[in-house]
């Protein structure tokens, strides 16, 4: 009687730590997933340096952006053309006045307009988006 006991517990625990152990292993899968993904976006990002310069109402702004683009070889092909994103800031900012890109609005403002000036920098690649990543009026 033990012995059947004995086997029927051993039959249990077979499928069981195998139900458990394939879902440990789908869940490292997911996370490896979800860590190149992050990595990839990364090697998309272009990052300008920190810009200070006028604005249009004679004020000061320190501005710096995150440009992702939809591959690895636009980021790299973007890294050729940072002088021109650089004056493509200076000249961007220095058409706008302070209430023009204060706030949410106007932060977002920015963003298209540099997304825009970008794009026209490097027309064989797609721009996905520019981020402000640092920003102030003075």
């Amino acid at each position: 009687m033990k012995k059947i006991i004995l086997v029927v517990l051993i039959a249990l625990a077979l499928p069981i730590g195998g139900y458990f152990g394939y879902g440990f292993y789908q869940e490292k899968q997911v996370e490896a997933k979800a860590a190149k993904e992050i990595e990839e976006i990364a090697l998309k990002r272009f990052l300008t340096d920190t810009i200070t310069t006028n604005l249009a109402s004679n004020e000061f702004a320190v501005v710096q952006f995150a440009i992702e683009l939809d591959k690895v070889e636009g980021r790299e092909v973007l890294d050729n053309y940072a002088p021109e994103v650089r004056a493509a800031v200076i000249s961007t900012m220095t058409s706008l006045e302070r209430q023009e890109v204060q706030g949410e609005q106007g932060l977002e403002t920015l963003e298209s307009r540099m997304k825009e000036a970008v794009q026209e920098i490097i027309p064989s690649e797609k721009v996905v988006r520019v981020m402000v990543t640092e920003f102030k009026v003075q």
